[in-house]
């Protein structure tokens, strides 16, 4: 028996130190034979060997990479409170968040919109291609994204409902709803954590009233966002573009003044030559 358990400490040691073991040198190949011998371990040595091949497994190189990029990932969104009613990540992206959510909604709701960022569509975004879409997207409208593909190189990389333009601010919820439904459990960029806990959540999920719907609108609006003749608006925006379009008209009513009082004047030069300037 102690023969045995020094034969299979120097089989570990081996795994995991030894550079000639050549069809162990890639890192996920080494992390899988870890893990069978640590299951091997704890079930003929009743846990003897589990703390020790615990460290093992957390000094493989792959495993410490992969824990610290998906950490980082992670803290890069967390939701970061900026003013009274926006959250932002940390890198800066605007999310359909509030800080008021956790109040007024349920878990998953406020999960989701923690999850969602708001943006207005790019020339780049109006010429994407979007199988499926009703209606074409403009410049400056609002659009709602998955912040966790929104950098996915591929467009194929992405999933259904993506990326989301709602016709209305009352078409918000709805849009939140089927993102929910269709978008974060299939998505691959979505953190499994996430995933999970959606999962959990499910089973206490409760239908919504009237008042989470009047809820949405009323988050739409403390953003500044309404609603537009091509879909939502951020009320900047659409005050920018009624203004332009008022000085616009101004400038061709003025213009058409103008060329009246031209008219009117070559006219009566033109009767007083022909009356030889007679009064």
């Amino acid at each position: 028996g102690h023969y045995t358990s020094w034969a299979r400490e120097m089989h570990e040691e081996r795994l995991v130190q030894d550079p000639s073991f050549s069809e162990l040198r890639d890192d996920v190949h080494l992390d899988r034979r870890i893990s069978m011998v640590t299951h091997h371990s704890v079930r003929t040595n009743h846990g003897h060997h589990a703390p020790r091949m615990q460290n093992m497994i957390e000094a493989s190189p792959s495993h410490t990479e992969q824990r610290d990029d998906i950490s980082m990932e992670e803290d890069d969104m967390t939701p970061v409170r900026v003013s009274q009613d926006q959250l932002r990540t940390k890198s800066g992206i605007l999310l359909l968040a509030q800080p008021q959510d956790r109040i007024s909604l349920s878990e998953t709701l406020s999960m989701i919109r923690e999850n969602i960022e708001v943006f207005t569509a790019t020339p780049a975004d109006v010429d994407a291609p979007a199988p499926g879409r009703k209606r074409p997207v403009v410049v400056d409208q609002v659009g709602l994204r998955c912040i966790h593909c929104r950098d996915a190189i591929h467009q194929g990389e992405r999933v259904k409902r993506a990326v989301c333009f709602p016709s209305s601010i009352k078409r918000i919820y709805r849009t939140v709803i089927d993102m929910k439904l269709d978008h974060f459990q299939s998505c691959k960029f979505v953190p499994v954590r996430l995933k999970n806990r959606l999962d959990e959540l499910k089973a206490n999920n409760t239908r919504s009233t009237g008042t989470t719907m009047h809820y949405f609108v009323q988050a739409a609006k403390r953003m500044g966002m309404a609603d537009g003749p091509h879909g939502v608006k951020m009320a900047e925006n659409q005050d920018a573009q009624e203004a332009e379009q008022k000085e616009t008209k101004e400038g061709c009513f003025e213009d058409k003044i103008d060329a009246d009082k031209i008219v009117s004047v070559s006219f009566s030069s033109s009767a007083d030559t022909e009356g030889g300037g007679q009064p």
